[in-house]
């Protein structure tokens, strides 16, 4: 069994996964982020970190004999490349390299994003084998916005950046959700908004250009509507997401036919909206797109941990 540790800037998980890449225990915990604020600073966020996962640990350890384990995996970074940092991920860090020497296990070293795409291709299961090799992929969050050309082999991912972001679309979300008055992460809050929208009250500018997303544009005008008054809450929070689900689908375009390859996998946080998952699923471009399973589509370890087993990307 591999225990799998990731403690990114939202939160806080471990994850159990055995052999046959069956999950066992899957915990997480959000970090606090006080009412209208937008986020934490690095400090603050690994404070909490340091407090919340003894808590993680207490559970999991009630559930498993630790001599059941036969590794450790920890997501030490963002993403898979030399210069890629992040202090919250030095918590996880610490914490598996201490169990690591603890009891006397392997320690298996990965990224946040190798995390993500690993935990998407298992909650796919079946639909995963018609993925190839290679593949393009779409990175959804808080902090990243990329659309990326992918190479996979047995424990680790060769990730070419081909179109990027100005503004991740969770902080597009958020600042627009946050200046609404909903709780954040607003994420979950803004799609429930938008329900109550019928639609075609705001028109935001397209944000998609040459395979690139700039969504600082349509966020700026999001602020002088507000800033104007007597804004429709439902419609604006309905614009937001559907401005992001069409400047994707058009970005997503692009780089299929740049590259020829013929399936998209998105993941992260944001994918998990069900209106932007409505625009940009089944097909683009004659290419499949396929989403990670709406629970493991966030930050969680199931992948951290899925990716180190012997038989990997096989879902519960």
């Amino acid at each position: 069994m591999i225990l799998g540790i990731d403690t990114s800037c939202y939160t806080t998980s471990l994850a159990v996964v055995n052999e046959k890449g069956a999950l066992l225990d899957d915990l997480r915990l959000l970090i606090n982020v006080p009412l209208g604020k937008r986020g934490l600073a690095q400090s603050e966020i690994f404070y909490q970190h340091i407090k919340q996962a003894p808590l993680l640990f207490t559970e999991l350890f009630s559930h498993f004999n630790a001599a059941e384990l036969t590794g450790i995996a920890v997501s030490v970074k963002p993403r898979p490349l030399l210069d890629s940092y992040m202090p919250v991920f030095k918590a996880g860090e610490n914490f598996a390299k201490t169990l690591s020497a603890a009891l006397r296990l392997p320690l298996y070293e990965t990224s946040h994003q190798e995390g993500h795409l690993s935990a998407a291709l298992w909650s796919l299961g079946a639909a995963a084998s018609s993925i190839g090799r290679e593949f393009l992929a779409v990175h959804l969050s808080g902090g990243t916005g990329e659309i990326l050309r992918v190479k996979r082999g047995q424990s680790a991912y060769l990730v070419e950046i081909c179109g990027s972001c100005d503004l991740a679309p969770g902080q597009y979300i958020d600042r627009v959700g946050v200046a609404l008055g909903l709780p954040f992460p607003t994420g979950p809050y803004m799609q429930n908004l938008a329900k109550e929208a019928l639609g075609g009250m705001y028109k935001l500018p397209q944000a998609a250009k040459e395979g690139r997303l700039f969504f600082t544009g349509p966020q700026s005008a999001c602020d002088r509507l507000l800033a104007a008054g007597g804004i429709n809450e439902a419609e604006l929070a309905l614009a937001v997401l559907e401005n992001i689900g069409n400047s994707l689908k058009t970005a997503i375009a692009y780089h299929i036919a740049q590259s020829g390859l013929k399936q998209t996998v998105v993941f992260g946080g944001v994918a998990a909206n069900e209106q932007i998952r409505e625009i940009i699923g089944g097909q683009i471009g004659g290419a499949q797109v396929l989403f990670a399973d709406r629970k493991y589509a966030g930050d969680n370890a199931v992948g951290v941990a899925a990716l180190f087993t012997a038989n990997g990307y096989k879902n519960k």
